[in-house]
């Protein structure tokens, strides 16, 4: 049976429950279990994730969707950070923007993204690398 075939029988045989575990990752938000489990099927069909070596296939289903809802709130609490920081130095409402200095403020928030463009590809590859951000 190839690898796609048998991710195919898997899903369809354990897609209710790893629903339900994904939306006890998710603290019961449906979006963000509907997202995991997608993301969990992705992990497994383009072979991030390695199907063949599982002795139990569905303890390895669950422990993907885990890993990708760790990663997904990993994600979303580093880049609350960096918009809180962002926004902390932002001008008041009232005051609105500085003319002379909204070409500058929005290339410093293009730098900051494109960081952490490269910080995440990085993850990717070492997920230590996030370490320093995660405390």
């Amino acid at each position: 049976m190839g690898e796609a075939s048998r991710a195919a029988e898997l899903a369809s045989r354990h897609h209710g429950s790893l629903y339900r575990w994904a939306e006890a990752l998710a603290r019961w938000n449906r979006e963000e279990a509907m997202e995991i489990v997608q993301q969990t099927y992705l992990e497994v069909l383009e072979g991030r994730a390695d199907l063949a070596g599982a002795d139990d296939p569905k303890a390895f289903l669950f422990g993907v969707a885990r890993r990708v809802a760790a990663s997904r709130r990993r994600r979303r609490s580093i880049w609350g950070r960096i918009l809180r920081v962002d926004l902390a130095h932002q001008p008041a409402p009232e005051q609105g923007p500085d003319p002379e200095h909204a070409t500058a403020a929005g290339e410093t928030i293009a730098q900051d993204c494109s960081m952490c463009h490269e910080v995440f590809a990085q993850e990717e590859e070492d997920p230590e690398v996030l370490q320093p951000f995660i405390s």
